[in-house]
């Protein structure tokens, strides 16, 4: 994985990299090249919010920091899994749209597990065993929906720069 020249890679999402001054957020492509026609593929994470540290002001954890996976990408239509401390939702973009999908609570946890499965007929979510939320296409090539994936990590506008950022502790693709 790696986030391109010059900008950080796997190790601002697992945590061991320091980030680059006035970042809050951080994509990385797991082989773009390699995975551009994917259309039936697994990823399970573990998102861990334990070494981030709360607000300086209010003392709690801002919604907005959260982790992010993205499949499909580079194809027609990629959904974007967003997963804060207390809630995750899907959406997708597709061609001159933008389709917002379910969202669910989550129990406040300092870490979620999370599995996604994308195939030419849906992308499927389920988080920490019990919350699903689903996507079901609605084109019918399946070349449209063909794409890797990127994870991602962020932090609130507000953050300060020694802020730690939620993390990936596990990834596996399948």
């Amino acid at each position: 994985m790696s986030g391109g020249p010059a900008r950080p890679g796997l190790g601002a999402l697992t945590g061991t990299d320091a980030l680059p001054r006035g970042t809050r957020r951080v994509p990385a492509a797991h082989r773009p090249i390699a995975t551009a026609d994917w259309t039936t593929y697994r990823l399970h994470a573990t998102a861990d919010w334990t070494t981030y540290r709360l607000h300086a002001t209010t003392g709690q954890l801002q919604q907005s920091a959260g982790v992010s996976i993205t499949v499909r990408t580079g194809s027609e239509h990629p959904a974007t899994l967003w997963i804060g401390r207390n809630a995750a939702h899907l959406t997708e973009r597709g061609p001159g749209r933008t389709r917002t999908g379910p969202s669910r609570r989550l129990e406040p946890a300092t870490t979620h597990s999370v599995s996604l499965s994308v195939t030419p007929a849906a992308v499927s979510v389920v988080v920490d065993g019990s919350r699903r939320l689903a996507l079901r296409a609605d084109w019918r090539d399946p070349v449209e929906g063909a794409g890797g994936f990127v994870f991602g990590t962020g932090a609130e506008d507000g953050a300060g720069p020694d802020t730690s950022w939620p993390r990936f502790t596990a990834l596996k693709a399948r």
